[in-house]
């Protein structure tokens, strides 16, 4: 009888030596470590996908990001006191490359070059090479650029967004305001100092809000231009303030730049002359050792002064290059400006006293506005005696500008300190002032210094600034340009100063204008301040004054004292003679 067959095979049993199955079993312990450990890996590196895709994604730079720059976040938006966009964001792109996705090397580059032609061809050409790595080509560039890259089609060529900063004012301000680098840091101006109020996450949602009038800022400006044309200067400034509250309406400094484009122009055009140079500013000095006397007891505005011979101290002759030489009243001295009778003064005022007076009103202290681009005063000698007599019409002592007119604001604020600010006074970022000390002059020689500053462009060095019924008043000062290796002084050069302030009855606003070596233009040969920077500022005062608010007035002048108007025209008695 046949056996059914059976479908199932018989096992065979292998019998393994003992060195041989102890050899496969160390393989197989091996195997199994090994897959562990890839496992882990495996399973580490996707948690950190997880978490970078989904957890972390609106903290993470994508991996363009990290090779082309994290995007720029947005700034606050910057605007002048009557809400007009100084600075703000605006969205951009950066070209990116990744190499090894790119179809035609030599096409490509072409392309970019066409679109970008400020690149050059080795740099775009090595970027594209299929071993280098994932890198940007050009950061921010414009929408029209990144539509004809985008309509060129290669996937090597990739976008990334971006911020990037705009002035839609240009030149306006530049100095001021400054502006941020490619990765959004504020590199000068308010752009810098505010840099972390500006790219807080907290406060970017609100504008900062500046006390500049972008319609006093583009007269300003304009009014120089035109005066370095006319007179061929080097440079222009000029600064604005407000008296009572020290708040900066414009400020300019000439030659400048365009934020939107900072390397079109040399380095040396960003410096903010205002605030960061200092200057030797001639006979407005004057103004303040007329103050100091006045409030020390040393002089009356009637107090005769003999400028008929000039003032000899040790080697040093200081003598009157344009004021009349005999007996004159202090207020002439003032109007006429005598740097002999000044001179006289300031020796009789003394050096500490003077020092005093002048650290008072914040010349000889660091400046507190919202700049990081400051310099304090300097002094070409020891203070001593000459230099008493020499720091009294403005020499031998530099201060800047804006030092310049926050003094004059303080003596025409009664006395009362006053310290230039870019911010508004009704900003919430603006400090409590503290205490102040007393005034350092009183209110009754605050206003005969107003009337003499009056007179003297009424009638004395500062008529080309006078405007009618804008009550202009003012001091000009002219000074011999240091020169640049600190030799003493070029003679051919001048740094004229016009400091003045309107409408003077109830002051409000405070000027200061600078011309950097003016040319003589005039028949005369004149280059003194009265013969250019006075002309100017009276040009700016009258565009300016609507925007400031301040009305023209043609009645009588009652507020200028008859004794004072008779001190002013102060005449020697008859009979004298003059050597």
């Amino acid at each position: 009888m046949n056996r059914p067959l059976s479908l199932v095979r018989p096992t065979r049993v292998i019998t393994v030596p003992g060195g041989r199955r102890s050899a496969l079993q160390r393989a197989r312990e091996r195997l199994f470590r090994t897959m562990i450990v890839v496992m882990a890996l495996f399973m580490a590196v996707t948690f950190r996908l997880f978490q970078l895709t989904v957890l972390e994604a609106d903290n993470s730079a994508s991996p363009i990001q990290s090779l082309a720059q994290i995007p720029v976040p947005p700034r606050a938006h910057i605007t002048d006191r009557h809400g007009a966009i100084l600075a703000k964001s605006i969205p951009s792109r950066t070209l990116i490359v990744r190499p090894h996705e790119i179809m035609d090397r030599e096409a490509a580059t072409a392309q970019v070059l066409k679109v970008i032609p400020d690149l050059k061809y080795a740099y775009v050409n090595a970027r594209l090479e299929p071993t280098a790595p994932m890198r940007k080509i050009k950061r921010h560039i414009s929408a029209r650029q990144a539509g004809y890259l985008s309509a060129y089609g290669d996937p090597g060529l990739q976008f990334e967004d971006e911020y990037r900063r705009a002035y839609p004012a240009g030149r306006l301000a530049a100095q001021v305001i400054g502006f941020a680098d490619a990765d959004g840091v504020g590199r000068l101006g308010v752009e810098s100092y505010f840099n972390a109020r500006l790219s807080d996450t907290q406060q970017r949602k609100v504008p900062l809000r500046l006390s500049l009038d972008m319609r006093v800022q583009h007269a300003l400006e304009d009014e120089l231009l035109k005066g370095i044309a006319r007179y061929q200067a080097r440079a222009g400034l000029g600064a604005v303030l407000h008296i009572a509250t020290g708040e900066v309406f414009a400020m300019a400094s000439l030659p400048d730049f365009d934020p939107n484009d900072v390397t079109a122009s040399p380095a040396a055009y960003q410096a903010n002359r205002v605030t960061d140079r200092t200057y030797e500013l001639g006979s407005t000095f004057k103004t303040f050792t007329m103050a100091q006397g006045l409030e020390l007891g040393l002089i009356k505005p009637a107090t005769i002064c003999d400028a008929s011979e000039p003032l000899q101290l040790g080697d040093k002759i200081i003598y009157d290059r344009w004021a009349i030489r005999r007996p004159m009243t202090m207020a002439q001295a003032l109007i006429r400006s005598s740097n002999t009778c000044a001179g006289r003064l300031g020796v009789a005022i003394g050096a500490e006293r003077q020092r005093a007076f002048l650290s008072a009103l914040g010349l000889l202290k660091p400046l507190r506005v919202e700049l990081n681009e400051t310099s304090t005063y300097r002094m070409a000698s020891r203070w001593g005696k000459i230099a008493s007599a020499t720091v009294a019409y403005g020499h031998g002592i530099a201060v800047t500008p804006l030092h310049l007119a926050q003094a004059a604001a303080t003596v025409l604020n009664d006395g009362r300190r006053v310290e230039a600010t870019l911010l508004p006074h009704d900003s919430a970022m603006v400090m409590p002032q503290p205490i102040s000390n007393p005034p350092v002059l009183s209110a009754p020689h605050a206003r005969a210094v107003r009337q003499m500053l009056r007179l003297a462009v009424a009638q004395g060095t500062g008529r080309a600034a006078d405007v009618p019924g804008l009550r202009v008043g003012g001091k000009t000062g002219t000074a011999e340009r240091a020169r640049s290796d600190a030799l003493g002084y070029d003679k051919e050069h001048n740094i004229n100063t016009f400091l003045g302030a309107f409408p003077m009855h109830a002051p409000q606003y405070v000027i200061v204008m600078l011309l950097d070596s003016p040319q003589a233009v005039s028949k005369n040969g004149a280059r003194g301040a009265g013969a250019n920077v006075a002309h100017i500022a009276g040009q700016f005062i009258q565009r300016s004054a609507t925007f400031l608010g301040v009305t023209p007035q043609f009645h009588a002048e009652d507020w200028l004292s008859d004794t004072m108007v008779q001190t002013a025209a102060y005449a020697p008695p008859q009979g004298w003679e003059g050597r």
